[in-house]
């Protein structure tokens, strides 16, 4: 089976980027995405960077599925980036 990862989004800059790591399940990505937010609130703090997005510009986190699918960590949603999502139907 195909491991658990992260993913980071620079919204400064605008593009994603890979964080290191790989994580048998989803509950283990989990802890390490809410790790990653803390070192981020330490690197990039609420106070100079307004925090996470869509009111600051400290990164994103997200967390990726073994399918290759992501959703965003750290939201009350899971905000899932997938080709349906993004563009609606795929059968068009």
């Amino acid at each position: 089976m195909k491991p658990w990862k992260l993913a980071g989004y620079d919204t400064f800059d605008g593009h994603f980027y890979k964080i290191e790591g790989m994580y048998d399940t989803e509950e283990d990505a989990i802890k390490a995405a809410h790790k990653r937010l803390i070192e981020l609130e330490e690197l990039q703090p609420t106070e100079y960077s307004g925090g996470q997005p869509p009111f600051g510009i400290q990164d994103i986190v997200y967390v990726v599925r073994p399918d290759g699918f992501m959703y965003r960590f750290g939201t009350n949603e899971k905000e899932e980036c997938s080709y349906t999502k993004i563009f609606g139907s795929h059968e068009q």
